[in-house]
């Protein structure tokens, strides 16, 4: 048994990669404009969807002022949108089978304070 433990190490240290310290620098750098490119994604998405809200807030409000009839119908649900949507998939998560909840017991640590 020790023998197969000691071949494995040996071919899991054989396969270990050595980077040499340019190479390290360098996905390091790389890793941090990955990271800096993901955040500016991230932020212009936001901003999308803000001015995005703003607009069809503005919208609404300028409907408002024209038709209050056409801004109440503009505010209720689509029904055929509604018809037409399917949901597949678990409503609910089942319940593990093998899960056994914990009894609410707990140790109290609090520190005793005497007056």
């Amino acid at each position: 048994m020790e023998l197969k433990k000691a071949a494995s190490i040996c071919l899991n240290e054989m396969f270990y990669l050595q980077l040499s310290e340019d190479e390290k620098d360098e996905r390091a750098a790389l890793e941090m404009e990955y990271k800096r490119y993901l955040n500016k994604l991230a932020v212009m998405d936001t901003r999308w969807i803000a001015k995005s809200v703003q607009k069809q807030e503005n919208a609404l409000q300028k409907l408002k002022m024209l038709s209050p009839e056409l801004y109440k119908a503009a505010l209720e649900p689509d029904e055929c949108f509604l018809q037409n949507f399917v949901y597949r998939g678990p409503t609910l998560t089942p319940p593990i089978e093998s899960y056994e909840p914990p009894d609410g017991h707990y140790i109290d640590v609090s520190k005793k304070w005497l007056c």
